[in-house]
């Protein structure tokens, strides 16, 4: 009895601390007070199950951006069933990866956060 305590506790922790760890890389930017930038997210939810899974991207800019872009390249990155080709697609359109973020967001779920930067 106790060799499954100890074994149910353990898987607890282990769970405990991968949903609770972040992952990410971000690089000290300093930015001149005359160059100005738009941000936005690039998310990417990926979902699996036993059968598969499901992969999901999508723009966030805010709810009080004014980008003009930004409907049709949130129309572009909802159509990429690859989060990878979404975010080449955003580089080639001059947006450069800050930062980036996973984390667990549910039991089948997993997101990765891109905040993204151009010039205006």
């Amino acid at each position: 009895m106790k060799k499954h305590t100890f074994l149910f506790l353990l898987f607890f922790a282990i769970n405990s601390i991968s949903t609770y760890s972040q992952s990410g890389s971000s690089k000290n930017t300093s930015i001149p007070e005359n160059t100005k930038y738009i941000y936005c997210e690039l998310v990417q939810q990926d979902v699996y199950w036993a059968g598969g899974g499901r992969t999901t991207t999508f723009l966030n800019f805010g709810s009080n951006s004014k980008y003009q872009n930004q409907t049709e390249e949130s129309d572009f990155i909802k159509l990429q069933k690859d989060g990878m080709d979404a975010l080449n697609y955003m580089t080639q359109n001059s947006w450069e990866i800050v930062f980036k973020n996973s984390r667990e967001a549910g039991s089948a779920t997993i997101e990765t956060i891109y905040l993204l930067r151009k010039k205006t």
